[in-house]
């Protein structure tokens, strides 16, 4: 029972200050991350919370451009159940961000990206096929994968100011992303530093085997079956 007890602590004080699991439950990622891909998330990469404050050690690793990022959502209802989301980090604080049919302006620069094809996906068995334009974008240290599904919104948002303390997001499946562009109303806001909880490492378990171990944040990678 001691030996039980103590493996039992050891995995909790794993998952709450070093690394934890997290399952992807939607589209929002695509094509980076496929619905159902499990993932390992690095909870030292930003600083640990301490438990029960909002304070961050090591808060002087803040989260980079480009970093695929885990965290509650900021929901400003105090009785709603708390949600993890994955997004990935656009704009840090005192950016501005503007966004053009998808595509980030961060104080008036217009993040680099390449048309590379179509992408065509399936939120289910039984749900239509979808499909859209692929990109890769280009961001500080980052290269990724976005797409932009047909006949959805096409236009400007912004500009959006980022304040201190928080980070601004959007999903890489541009026009079927609730991101920070859609929080507050329609508003936008980003994500209060206490609700991080740390950076996207890699893929334990996917919906295919050639996904296993795969890097979120490395070398831009579509599906098995996807068109070259």
């Amino acid at each position: 029972v001691e030996s039980i007890g103590v493996a039992i602590g050891v995995a909790l004080l794993l998952r709450a200050f070093v690394i934890e699991a997290f399952k992807i439950p939607s589209g929002s990622m695509l094509p980076t991350l496929q619905i159902q891909d499990h993932i390992f998330v690095n909870k030292l990469a930003y600083g640990p919370l301490v438990p029960f404050t909002s304070y961050r050690l090591f808060n002087r690793l803040p989260p980079a451009r480009g970093d695929v990022m885990v965290f509650i959502y900021p929901d400003s209802n105090p009785d709603a159940p708390s949600q993890d989301f994955i997004k990935r980090v656009i704009a840090l604080p005192g950016d501005t961000l503007s966004v053009d049919n998808g595509h980030p302006i961060i104080n008036g620069w217009r993040v680099p990206s390449c048309h590379v094809g179509e992408y065509t996906y399936q939120e289910g068995s039984d749900a239509p096929t979808k499909r859209g334009d692929l990109f890769v974008e280009f961001l500080g240290e980052r290269a990724y994968l976005t797409q932009y599904e047909d006949n959805h919104f096409d236009g400007k948002q912004g500009p959006y100011h980022v304040k201190p303390g928080e980070t601004w997001v959007l999903g890489d499946n541009r026009n079927n992303s609730m991101d920070s562009r859609a929080w507050a109303g329609g508003r936008g806001a980003g994500v209060p530093d206490a609700n991080i909880k740390g950076r996207a490492m890699f893929v334990w378990w996917g919906v295919a085997l050639d996904r296993l171990f795969m890097s979120v944040l490395g070398t831009p990678r579509l599906p098995k079956g996807a068109p070259a």
